[in-house]
């Protein structure tokens, strides 16, 4: 790592310098005369290796997947993002922001701590995920950056009734159709996913003598 000069006590380097793999280094260094019979003198050299930025901050995950239920409360925690970055004092100092893909500005990200919340309502009928790209930045001079790409994945509630696309059938049946045929196709959606989803018919008025049946479950 250094070389010394015997002549002029000068002390270099010889190879390259890592402070994240060894900060300082103690030395002992001998002072020989040249007399018929030497005398010497010892001596400690401490040195310190003084940091650079020279460590960008690092995620430690690439990517995020995170899911959030889209009846979330304002305010709940979303994800805590952190990256790690191996220099010292303000060169290790990392500050996070979102860089892309906040509709509507749908989330907040807290610049130090790295902790994402809910800023908005989210809806996933109108959006199901979002993709984010987050930055963490050191304060080094000049700041070294990454990123990391965050998918908040919006999980589906029971937040909608099925409706019909009408607001009234009319069939018309002759009175001599054999049993089993059908006679009318009456169908319903609902914007839900899964079994949030999934339909149920019934006949609930009207069916005198029970002269008609329906398909009572519908395919997802």
């Amino acid at each position: 790592m250094f070389e010394f000069s015997f002549l002029s006590g000068a002390l270099y380097v010889s190879s390259k310098l890592d402070r994240e793999r060894k900060d300082r280094y103690i030395l002992n260094v001998e002072a020989r005369d040249g007399g018929k019979t030497p005398k010497t003198a010892l001596v400690d050299v401490k040195i310190t290796i003084s940091d650079i930025n020279d460590n960008k901050p690092l995620f430690d995950k690439s990517p995020y997947l995170v899911h959030v239920t889209e009846d979330a409360a304002l305010g709940s925690s979303v994800v805590t993002l952190f990256a790690k970055d191996d220099d010292i004092g303000e060169n290790s100092e990392v500050a996070y922001a979102i860089q892309s893909g906040n509709e509507q500005g749908a989330f907040n990200l807290n610049d130090t701590s790295g902790l994402m919340k809910l800023k908005k309502y989210l809806d996933r009928e109108t959006k199901d995920s979002y993709k984010l790209v987050v930055t963490a930045s050191d304060h080094g001079t000049p700041p070294l950056t990454s990123s990391v790409d965050v998918t908040v994945v919006v999980n589906d509630v029971n937040d909608n009734p099925p409706t019909f696309p009408k607001s009234q059938y009319n069939c018309t049946v002759a009175e001599n159709l054999v049993r089993g045929v059908a006679v009318c196709y009456v169908t319903a959606t609902d914007p839900d996913t899964g079994v949030n989803g999934q339909l149920y018919y019934s006949i609930v008025t009207g069916n005198v003598n029970n002269a008609f049946q329906i398909n009572s479950v519908s395919e997802l």
